[in-house]
Formats: C-alpha cells, sequence, structure tokens
C-alpha cells in the first residue's frame, strides 16, 4: 500500500494526463455518434419532405385539373336546365357530364410512411406536421366524401332514371365523350323528375368545387412551409 502510495504520488501528473486523454477520447466519441445520428436525422428529414412535396405537386396538379372539370360541368349541366342552345355534339357532351362524376385520389407515399415508421418525429417544423394531419384528416376526409356522393349520385339516381325512362339510343364513347346521348335529353327535359337529378348533380358538383379549393389552398399553403424548410441544408 505504501508502495502504491508512492508510485501515484510520484506519478500523478502521467496518470492525470491520461484519464483526461481517455475522459476526452469517450466524449469525443460520444459527441462525433451525437453528431453522426443527428445528420443522418437531418438527411432522412431532407428526404421525408422532399417525397411529400413530390407528392402534394402531384396532387395540386389532379385538383386544380378536377376543378376546371367540375367548372366546366357546372356550366354544361345549367345549360341542360335551362335548354340553351345546346345541340349536337355539344349537348352529347354536356349530358356527358350528368352522368360523370370526379373521384380524386391523393398521392399518399410520404404521409403513409409517417403514419407506418413514426418518422413524424424527425420533422423538426411542427407546423408542416400539423399542416399534413388537417389536410389528410379534413380537406383531404371532405375530398373523398363529396366524391362519393357524386358517384352515388350518378351511378344509383342519375344513371339508372336514364335507362328506365329514356329512350333507346345507339350510344358510342369516343375521345372521352359518350355519344348519342343528346337525344335523351331532348326526350326526358320536360319530365320534372329529370331536371330535378340535373339541379341536384349541379349542386353536387358546386360542394366538390368547395372542398377542392379549399384543398388546394391547404396544398399551396404547405409547400411554402416545405420549401422553406428545404433551402437549409441537411
Amino acid at each position: 500500500m505504501h508502495r502504491l502510495k508512492r508510485v501515484v504520488a510520484r506519478d500523478w501528473p502521467r496518470f492525470l494526463i491520461e484519464l483526461v486523454i481517455v475522459v476526452s477520447g469517450i466524449s469525443i466519441s460520444f459527441a462525433f455518434q451525437d453528431w453522426r445520428e443527428a445528420t443522418r436525422a437531418r438527411s432522412e428529414e431532407h428526404r421525408l419532405l422532399r417525397t411529400i412535396e413530390s407528392d402534394l405537386q402531384v396532387d395540386q396538379r389532379y385538383l386544380k385539373t378536377y376543378l376546371e372539370m367540375l367548372e366546366r360541368g357546372h356550366e354544361q349541366l345549367g345549360s341542360l336546365l335551362t335548354k340553351n342552345g345546346l345541340e349536337g355534339k355539344e349537348l352529347d357532351v354536356a349530358m356527358d357530364q350528368a352522368i360523370s362524376y370526379a373521384d380524386f385520389k391523393p398521392m399518399t407515399v410520404g404521409w403513409k410512411e409517417l403514419e407506418q415508421t413514426g418518422a413524424s418525429g424527425l420533422i423538426r417544423d411542427k407546423m408542416i406536421l400539423g399542416e399534413l394531419i388537417i389536410l389528410h384528416g379534413q380537406c383531404y376526409a371532405a375530398c373523398a366524401e363529396w366524391g362519393r356522393i357524386n358517384r352515388d349520385f350518378v351511378l344509383q339516381r342519375m344513371i339508372p332514371y336514364i335507362d328506365e325512362h329514356g329512350p333507346f339510343v345507339e350510344a358510342s364513347f369516343e375521345s372521352g365523350v359518350t355519344g348519342g346521348m343528346g337525344v335523351i335529353h331532348q326526350a326526358l327535359f320536360e319530365q320534372v323528375q329529370f331536371r330535378n337529378l340535373i339541379r341536384t348533380n349541379r349542386l353536387f358538383r358546386q360542394g366538390q368545387q368547395a372542398v377542392y379549393g379549399v384543398a388546394v389552398e391547404k396544398l399551396e399553403a404547405i409547400q411554402k412551409l416545405l420549401q422553406k424548410a428545404l433551402r437549409s441544408p441537411p
């Protein structure tokens, strides 16, 4: 014991230096590990945000296309109600709108990854996460609900009524439009129930336009947040 004390008393500077080196080495190792994990997390965050941004860009393009289609359909159905000089191809196109529906399906690659892997913790900007939750939980849910309303109305009420009460025509499908339907409109126009169906169809399209418009606004707001987050290096 006395010998150990003498050795320690004599060599304590060397022991102290070695201890400092060991502690420093361990600290540096932990710090490097933390830095590497943080870098990996930031890189993964950027990858995830870019995936989400790509999804939203596709969604925005599709929704704007659907809004244009709904607007045209709204005008054409209005013309069917007033019998506003439509004839020939124009009348076929308008009647095609009466038996058609828009059903938007969002891209969910990035969103599903957030849900299934718990990767939402990687997103530092919680406003982005909150806006995404609103987009999918409310805006897209409303789009899906109105899509079902419109689809069910067309398939369960509009088409069955035309099949049951309209005359037989040699209809054809060319360039995305059902031809020959104008004859049905001419035959059924005087029937109040037929015009009521056209009116209701038109109102449902207005509902779809409203919720699709809200979704587009939300998409634009989220993309601004994403662009700001992605400007910073990972």
